[in-house]
């Protein structure tokens, strides 16, 4: 529990944290994204974790594997339904855009991976 909370909690708070510094020290105006917003987006983009631990308690290693990359799958497209306007807007450099938006899908793939790996792996038999 211990883990699971500090990964959830750390990346809560460390992704949209980091997102921000990054616009703020490439020099991109900030001003149109706000790190309350990018706290809350990243928030909500987390609730996926809820049904995906509810579905991974079956031993189907299948259905653990569809349940990781729908909820992956939805948490990234809500990510990018209530950022990307917001992100095209504030960066102008579309490298940096694309670092951000990337950087971002790639820490959510982490997690969930992590996730999948870590708390519901299969146990070795005996």
């Amino acid at each position: 529990v211990t883990a699971a909370a500090t990964m959830i909690y750390g990346s809560l708070v460390g992704v949209p944290v980091a997102a921000y510094a990054f616009m703020k020290f490439t020099g991109q105006s900030t001003g149109t994204i706000d790190i309350k917003h990018l706290l809350c987006v990243y928030g909500y983009s987390l609730t996926w974790f809820i049904p995906v631990s509810l579905l991974c308690v079956a031993p189907s290693s299948i259905l653990q594997w569809i349940a990781v990359l729908g909820g992956l799958a939805c948490s990234l497209l809500f990510i990018k339904y209530n950022l990307w306007e917001e992100i095209q807007g504030a960066i102008e450099v579309d490298k940096h855009r694309y670092i951000l938006s990337g950087g971002l899908c790639a820490i959510q793939a982490l997690n969930f991976l992590v996730y999948r790996f870590y708390f519901f792996a299969e146990q070795k038999k005996a």
